[in-house]
Formats: C-alpha cells, sequence, structure tokens
C-alpha cells in the first residue's frame, strides 16, 4: 500500500483562495624587516596596527622580505605566475583588504617565474612554508605581523608528490584469483590532496574499463583497484601502470611486474541467483545467475541448466543445453510453486559436476508505486473548476511494480473547510484513466466516471495488469472551489491501496 500525497502549495498541490613572521628553514620564508636584501613585497607603517603601501613607495620603514632558497625567482609583480594577497586603498597610507573583496583597486602581489605557488588566508600556516603578514578583518583593515591577527595570509611552494611503492599480486595468481592493485602515494604538502592514477594492461592492451583514479592518503600503502577473476584467463598477462598527482604535478608513470595466470584445475558451478531456500521470491521470469566454471585447458564453456518441482531435479520442467553466458532468463512466466534447480558446465567433451540444488519458492506479490505523486492546481478563484483530464496539472500515475494483477481503491484526507465541500460530494472528485500503455486495467469494472472522494476506500481500478509494458494507469483529480470557501493553502493526503483479486 502506498500513501500519495496532495499538497495545494509550491511544488505541491497548492491553491490560495484570492479574496608578524620570521624565516624558517624552507623553499619560501617571509619576515618583518627594515632592511629588505631579498624580495620585497610591500610596507607596512609598524610592526602591528599598521597601514599599508606597495612597494614602491617609501613612506614606511618596515617592509615584508620573501627569501627563495628553492631558486625559483620570487618577485612582487602581478604578472605572470602570481597570487594577489591583498587590495589596497591607495598606493601609501592605505587599509587593506582581502582579495576576495571589490571595494579597493591597488594589489598587492608575490610571483615566481617558475614552479607552483598556493597562497590562502588560513588561522594558522601549518602546511604551508610560510607566513607573510596577518590582518584584522575582510576588509578596511590593518595589517600586521603575523602574530598580531588571526588571519593570516599563508604561501608555500608545491612540493611534488612521490611514488613510493606499487604491486601488483598475487605474485602467482590462478584464474580463480583476483588480481589486486596496491600503491603508496606522498607529498609533504599538508593542504595537497593526493590521487592515485593508474592503467591496467592485458596482453599489452589497454583495458579501459578497469582505468580509474582515487583519491588517497600520503604515505599510507592503498588498495586502489580489484580485477575481478571473471577478466582473466590462463596465459593472460597483466600489467598495471600507475602514477601520482597533487592536481599541480604529476610523477613518472610505473609498471608493475607482469602477472601472468597460471592454468586452474575445472571447478564445479556455483549458483549465485535465485537464492538458495528463498521462501518469497516475486520474480516469474527470474535471471538464474551462476559463476563461471574454470576448465583446466582454458576450453570454450556451454552450460547446462535444469528446473524441476522435484527435489532432486527429477523430470525437470526445464533443460536447457548449450547457454554460452553465466545467466539464463526464463522465457515465460512461471506459476507459483517451489522450484530445484542446478547447473553444470560443459567444455565440449565433457561435463563437469553439478552444482548444489538450490530452490526458490515463487509466490504472489501485489504492489503499486505511485511514478507521478504530487499535483499542483496553483491558484484559484471561488466557484472555479478544474480537473486533471488535459494534463494541466499532471493526474496521478500508479505503475504495478507486483507479480500479479491488483485491484487499486483510494481514500483520501479531507480537502477543504467549507462545510459544503466535505468529502463526499462533488467539489473533490477522482476517476481511473488510460495512461501512455492503453489497455492495462479491466477499463468496464473500473472507475472511469467521476466518482466523489471519500475517507473510506473506494475502488477506482480493476485488475491492474502487472506485466512492464501494460501496467500503467492514471487516475483523474476534479476540485471545485466552492463559494463559502475560505482563504489559504490546502492539501489533502491520498492513499492508494493494492490487493490481490
Amino acid at each position: 500500500m502506498n500513501n500519495t500525497k496532495i499538497f495545494f502549495g509550491m511544488g505541491i498541490l497548492f491553491l490560495a483562495l484570492i479574496v608578524s613572521s620570521h624565516f624558517v628553514d624552507t623553499s619560501l620564508s617571509c619576515e618583518v624587516v627594515t632592511t629588505c636584501s631579498y624580495t620585497d613585497i610591500f610596507h607596512i607603517s609598524n610592526e602591528t596596527n599598521a597601514h599599508a603601501e606597495l612597494s614602491n613607495n617609501s613612506n614606511y620603514n618596515y617592509k615584508i622580505c620573501c627569501n627563495d632558497t628553492a631558486g625559483l625567482n620570487i618577485g612582487n609583480s602581478c604578472a605572470g605566475s602570481y597570487y594577489t594577497l591583498l587590495h589596497l586603498s591607495n598606493q601609501t597610507n592605505a587599509h587593506a583588504e582581502l582579495n576576495n573583496e571589490s571595494n579597493y583597486n591597488f594589489n598587492v602581489c608575490i610571483n615566481i617565474s617558475s614552479g607552483e605557488l598556493n597562497c590562502s588566508y588560513e588561522s594558522s600556516c601549518s602546511g604551508y612554508d610560510t607566513c607573510i603578514a596577518s590582518v584584522s578583518d575582510s576588509t578596511n583593515a590593518h595589517v600586521g605581523n603575523c602574530t598580531d591577527y588571526s588571519t593570516k595570509i599563508c604561501c608555500g611552494f608545491n612540493a611534488a608528490p612521490t611514488l613510493d611503492y606499487l604491486n601488483l599480486t598475487p605474485v602467482s595468481p590462478y584464474t580463480t584469483d583476483d588480481l589486486y592493485v596496491n600503491v603508496t602515494c606522498s607529498d609533504n604538502d599538508a593542504s595537497d590532496t593526493i590521487t592515485a592514477y593508474w592503467n591496467i594492461y592485458k596482453n599489452n592492451s589497454i583495458q579501459s574499463a578497469q582505468g580509474g583514479s582515487s583519491v588517497v592518503t600520503s604515505g599510507f600503502n592503498t588498495l586502489v583497484k580489484t580485477i575481478d577473476s571473471s577478466n582473466t584467463a590462463k596465459h593472460d598477462e597483466w600489467v598495471a601502470e600507475l602514477w601520482c598527482g597533487d592536481g599541480k604535478t604529476n610523477t613518472s608513470k610505473q609498471n608493475t611486474s607482469i602477472r601472468t595466470i597460471l592454468n586452474s584445475p575445472p571447478s564445479k558451478v556455483n549458483l549465485s541467483y535465485p537464492e538458495n531456500n528463498d521462501s518469497l521470491f516475486t520474480n516469474r521470469t527470474p535471471r538464474f545467475n551462476w559463476t563461471a566454471a574454470t576448465d583446466a585447458d582454458n576450453d570454450l564453456l556451454t552450460y547446462q541448466l535444469q528446473l524441476s518441482l522435484n527435489s532432486d531435479v527429477s523430470s525437470p520442467l526445464l533443460n536447457e543445453t548449450g547457454i554460452s553466458n553465466t545467466y539464463y532468463i526464463q522465457q515465460s512466466e512461471l506459476e507459483f510453486a517451489t522450484y530445484y534447480w542446478r547447473v553444470r558446465a560443459n567444455d565440449s567433451e565433457a561435463y563437469g559436476n553439478w552444482s548444489d540444488i538450490w530452490n526458490f519458492t515463487l509466490v504472489p506479490s501485489v504492489s503499486i508505486i505511485v511514478t507521478q505523486d504530487t499535483m499542483n492546481f496553483g491558484t484559484m478563484e471561488l466557484f472555479e473548476v478544474n480537473d486533471t483530464t488535459n494534463d494541466q496539472p499532471a493526474p496521478f500515475e500508479l505503475e504495478n511494480d507486483g507479480n500479479t494483477e491488483a485491484n487499486v481503491s483510494v481514500n483520501s484526507t479531507p480537502l477543504w473547510q467549507s462545510e459544503s465541500a466535505q468529502l463526499n460530494t462533488s467539489y473533490y472528485r477522482f476517476k481511473a484513466d488510460n495512461s501512455t500503455e492503453a489497455n492495462s486495467f479491466d477499463w468496464i469494472n473500473s472507475q472511469t466516471v467521476w466518482a466523489d472522494m471519500s475517507d473510506f476506500y473506494k475502488s477506482v481500478i480493476a485488475i491492474l495488469n502487472h506485466t512492464d509494458s501494460n501496467d500503467l494507469a492514471e487516475i483523474d483529480i476534479r476540485v471545485e472551489v466552492a463559494s463559502d470557501e475560505p482563504p489559504g493553502s490546502k492539501s489533502a493526503i491520498l492513499t492508494f491501496k493494492a490487493e490481490e483479486p
């Protein structure tokens, strides 16, 4: 049984009546000094609570001076590969703001002629090379050294990731073994996201569907890919190609050792679906599934499936041979009963052992879903009438997703406040109608003309078909605004009930 709501409101059925820093041992380091021997980024009037000026001015004695120990040629130009640290309100005697603000037009920048530079506003510069300065607010702000304010300008060079370990296991796999791809990537930049990438090759041919990428933790051996044994065959040669990246720089690609799939002994088939002893099975045209058998000679295998009402699978109802897949789809609907089934493999010379015998009990299942489950009539006037027969709004749509026919009934909570327009009156009505799948139910015995909605269940659809191509029906709704209905939003909850005929 499904509960369906009719709402009168936006997105649902709505009806309203109109009545300072210091040098550290890193690649980039910055400090507040009075004499700058390295790159002069900008100036401040004091070490704390300061105004700022661009580096080409000379009114202030305190300079933000940055040293590039990695030889990446640090500069203060706002061109090339640069990062805007702050906006200033003027060239000198200026207030500052963060680079995501737009009140000031003078930019303080740091740039490099090679490599990758990463800067950000943080509460702590852990994970970065250095702190450049701190600011008191997002705009109209003072500037200070890195201990002055909580918002700090942090910068650092990107450290290239490394590929520390890669492997494809097991070393001597059989056709029944899954293959596992492991990798260890490392990166010294704590803020970087590390991604492992891989390609998979079989017999020197790339397997596009097996390739991919995954975010990994720096320094941890990570299983990034499992190649299912169903994809492997005897004498196949498998290789994994891996590399690591931090979004800025990738390592070189490296290959694992070649893993050659060894010969496996024959195996009997293992069944997978329908599950054994399933006493509530509902699919009348089941897809029987089993795992692939292996063959010592790697012959092309076919399968035999038997289905019977007897526990020893004698007198089979189905005895299908020559199945080339690891599944079989039942062609016609099965009756409600307990079934026993088994499968074995054939290599064109002999059959392998039968699988275990599994059973399932097919039972009726009555179920409907409401594929169109809300309705919005919008704004209506007093005395106005509207319905869904013209699909404006769209009617409710029901789908029988059970395995047998269903009779459907409906009830509702009250819609109107007016005493004259309560349930069981013509102001709120329903009827059944064909969907895009015509003739999906018994038209003659269904409610196909308008009927008053009630708080008790009323039959609306008789014998709703359960086959996928013909199992849809529509429920039309008609509403009329009574003359004494007060204004406001109106809503009601419909409940559809399905029962076996």
